[in-house]
């Protein structure tokens, strides 16, 4: 089965998250390279994808390539973001791999190694931060406002950042590239620490799947 060109661009684009605009109507901050790529000389900003960077070879031809091989997904640097411990960038990163393998294994065939029409898919996880929900007291300038002794609940938003590209698995030629930051755009109510983030990867999978679904005859 082979990959139609324009299917696998926009999957890669949509599985980095930069598509689905309906779903994050606030513009997330501008990501920053983080040197997973190694060269970003040709990168873009796009303006249509929330201020995402991609990269597209000229004239590239996706038609030759008939399997997907995805590669682990990493955390670069090690330390992203200064926050995370290694559970958490093991928890992430495992759930990410398993979301994208799971979102395209009844699509297209997936390669455990290089080879001939086999395509590399390069990811990195570069930033996260879990949206935290923090019980504050309220200070004594806003006690007017409060009973005594009252709390308000402060919440920060959950984030995530990535980098993928796509490689010939066997010349490490790359035919595609994109960076970019996605924001938590509505918490969901979760006991787990990175229930909103996963929601994010989930998404990010799904849409994967829904761009190689579209291309079907």
């Amino acid at each position: 089965m082979q990959l139609p060109a324009r299917a696998i661009a926009l999957a890669l684009v949509a599985t980095v998250g930069v598509s689905c605009a309906q779903s994050a109507p606030k513009r997330s901050p501008r990501p920053r390279p983080s040197g997973f790529l190694g060269d970003y000389q040709r990168f873009r900003v796009d303006p249509s994808r929330n201020g995402a960077l991609v990269y597209r070879q000229a004239g590239t031809n996706l038609s030759a390539y008939d399997r997907i091989l995805i590669e682990p997904i990493v955390f670069w640097p090690e330390n992203a973001a200064g926050q995370l411990d290694a559970a958490d960038r093991e928890h992430l990163t495992r759930y990410f791999q398993n979301a994208m393998e799971k979102a395209v294994s009844g699509v297209y065939p997936l390669a455990r190694q290089p080879g001939p029409g086999v395509l590399r898919v390069r990811t990195a996880l570069t930033g996260a931060a879990p949206t935290r929900r923090d019980q504050v007291q309220v200070s004594a300038q806003s006690a007017d406002r409060y009973d005594s002794g009252a709390s308000q609940i402060r919440r920060s938003q959950g984030w995530a950042t990535v980098e993928a590209e796509l490689v010939d698995s066997e010349s490490g030629e790359r035919k595609l590239g994109v960076v970019a930051r996605r924001d938590v755009s509505a918490p969901i109510s979760s006991l787990s620490k990175w229930g909103d983030v996963e929601k994010l990867l989930d998404q990010w999978a799904r849409n994967l799947r829904l761009e190689l679904d579209s291309a079907k005859p």
